[in-house]
């Protein structure tokens, strides 16, 4: 604790709270003897989680190669492997943080560590090991609360928080059978819809399939909310003042890139993916944003990309302001866009993840609006007026018959 500078009378006291203690442990009102504690820190105290943090600080000095990322005791380490050498010098760093363990009295638990290949040219089969002991190699892995494949297909996550939130939800009917409607919105709130909106920016879908079955979630819980079985859903959602869920992750992607811009992190710059544009023409102005070029399908649907896309999209945005204030703007916005999509059946204009474009609204039953090419209803699927245009229609045909008479 002295190299971190904790000197005199405050490293006195963390060495009289941590020295000298004793514990046991007790089984169906049986209590062993006293033991001493030689090591590790007392749990369930506040000061815990800090103190292991800087016991454990040190860890990513004894990577050469590989990126460390620590959090809490997890704790996981990116290498990047374009020939065998790699896998090498991967290695090496494994071998590194394992005296580094031994050294430390912190030994890993090999059997819970794993090894993820994300390839797209290049797959490696080197075998890596810790302590001598094979490292397994698993097509998916739990991270943070996340599901995460190898293939960064997030189907498995879909899955996993829509039966989470299903479940929830069916306790929430069990449990409380209040007929007080604002008490029941707040349960789904912060019990069901959070689920959902968890680290969305990382997993958000884009698939029609995906995406209405997290709409069905808020479907079913606005009846429950509601005790109304009878009534439209768009009705429902006007009455309990809730967006529809893609509107609602859009929301989440647009704050926490105005979050990422007023609250830097020296661990994560936004800059480095996307940036504003520095020339004013008449398809773009210094308001714009530039992302990189995506070369496959995974960085296509990527946050970065979308939130460019989005962020396009939206009427001016004086990022001079506080942030509460732009938040207050994009609330507004999102909130207008909705009333008019539920109330009108005349062409509006609804934000998507592409741009801001009219739809004639011919079917607004339970209107679910997820980007710029499709408008899904209950029981319809049609064309946005982008494929209405007869210049596209043209082209389709052309394109359909050379395909044709190709084959």
């Amino acid at each position: 604790m002295k190299s971190f500078g904790i000197m005199g009378k405050l490293w006195l006291w963390f060495k009289a709270y941590l020295s000298d203690r004793i514990q046991c442990v007790r089984v169906n009102n049986v209590t062993s003897d006293f033991m001493p504690v030689i090591s590790g820190v007392p749990q369930g105290s506040i000061l815990g989680p800090l103190l292991f943090v800087l016991f454990i600080n040190n860890l990513s000095t004894n990577l050469k190669s590989a990126l460390p990322l620590l959090f809490a005791d997890d704790t996981k380490c990116l290498q990047p492997i374009s020939c065998p050498e790699d896998a090498l010098l991967f290695q090496a760093d494994l071998d590194s943080i394992s005296q580094w363990s031994k050294t430390s009295n912190l030994t890993f638990n090999e059997s819970k560590c794993i090894h993820l290949h994300f390839w797209n040219f290049y797959s490696s089969e080197f075998d890596y090991t810790i302590n001598s002991k094979l490292v397994s190699c698993k097509e998916s892995t739990r991270d943070l609360g996340i599901l995460i494949t190898n293939s960064l297909n997030w189907t498995l996550h879909y899955n996993h928080i829509i039966a989470k939130c299903y479940r929830m939800l069916g306790l929430l009917r069990r449990t409380f059978s209040t007929n007080n409607v604002d008490a029941k919105r707040k349960l789904y709130l912060s019990l069901v819809r959070a689920q959902m909106m968890y680290c969305s920016q990382v997993w958000r879908p884009f698939l029609i399939k995906d995406i209405l079955n997290l709409e069905r979630i808020q479907r079913r819980a606005s009846k429950y909310i509601l005790n109304d079985f009878t009534s439209s859903y768009k009705a429902r959602l006007l009455k309990l003042n809730l967006l529809p869920i893609m509107y609602t992750l859009e929301l989440n992607d647009l704050i926490f890139f105005i979050k990422s811009i007023f609250l830097p992190s020296e661990h994560f710059n936004i800059f480095k993916y996307v940036t504003f544009s520095s020339t004013n023409t008449r398809s773009s102005s210094k308001q714009k944003l530039i992302h990189r070029c995506s070369s496959t399908s995974s960085h296509f649907h990527s946050y970065f990309i979308r939130i460019v896309c989005l962020w396009n999209c939206l009427p001016y945005i004086d990022l001079s302001l506080p942030f509460p204030l732009i938040k207050c703007q994009l609330f507004t916005v999102f909130g207008t866009g909705l009333l008019q999509i539920l109330m009108t059946k005349i062409p509006v204009l609804s934000i998507t993840s592409a741009h801001v474009q009219s739809v004639q609204l011919t079917h607004v039953q339970d209107l679910i609006i997820f980007n710029s090419n499709w408008v899904v209803g209950s029981d319809c699927l049609q064309p946005s007026a982008l494929l209405r245009n007869p210049i596209i229609i043209i082209i389709i045909i052309i394109i359909i018959i050379i395909i044709i008479i190709i084959i």
